[in-house]
Formats: C-alpha cells, sequence, structure tokens
C-alpha cells in the first residue's frame, strides 16, 4: 500500500512539473493588445451600449466620444440609429434603449453647437 502512495506522489510531482514547464516555457500566453475597432460587429454594439450607460451614469461626453472614437464608426448617428432599432425588435425594453438614445441625442446636441 505505502508504494501505491509513493508512485501516485511521485506521478502528481511529475505532472505538475511537466504542466508547469509547458505553460511557462514551451506554450506560454502571448498577450496582445487589440483595438475596439477591429471587434466582431456584434461586440461593437455591446461596447457602445456600455459607452451609453456610462455616459448616462457619469454625463462625461468628452470621455464617452473618445471611446466611440476608437471604434472608427465612420456613420455613428445611423449605427446608434440601427443599433435602437435592432434592440427594439429584439423585443429589449425601451428601458434599455434609453441610454442609447440619450447618447445620440447627447451627441447631436454637441455637433450642432459646434461651429
Amino acid at each position: 500500500m505505502g508504494r501505491i502512495i509513493s508512485f501516485l506522489i511521485v506521478g502528481i510531482v511529475i505532472g505538475l512539473t511537466l504542466g508547469l514547464v509547458y505553460t511557462w516555457v514551451i506554450d506560454p500566453v502571448k498577450s496582445v493588445d487589440v483595438s475596439p475597432d477591429s471587434l466582431h460587429a456584434d461586440y461593437k454594439e455591446d461596447y457602445v451600449l456600455m459607452i451609453a450607460q456610462t455616459y448616462t451614469n457619469d454625463s462625461n461626453l468628452e470621455l464617452a466620444k473618445t471611446r466611440l472614437a476608437a471604434l472608427k464608426i465612420a456613420d455613428l448617428n445611423q449605427f446608434l440609429a440601427d443599433l435602437v432599432d435592432k434592440k427594439l425588435k429584439q423585443g429589449a425594453s425601451p428601458d434599455d434603449v434609453q441610454p442609447i438614445l440619450a447618447l445620440a441625442q447627447a451627441l447631436n446636441n454637441s455637433s450642432e453647437s459646434t461651429p
């Protein structure tokens, strides 16, 4: 019985050692910085929704503009309008769509006041 436990312990130690060597030396995790504009369309929509929700909480339009600019969306107004339509067609409640509408309104108001 003692031999079986010894073999088990040695096997566990060897397995852990080989696992650590593999993950740390042979195939380590490589971190890659990715910009928001490379996101899939669905994730861009989620990102815009999060930006809109953050804007409704902090009213920081400049920060929202900076975050939206990172997405490099050609026609932001059209993108926001399409997103609202899509959310409503999916059955989202008006309360879920309200942050997007508030952000769109604020962006339109700021562009109208800019000479």
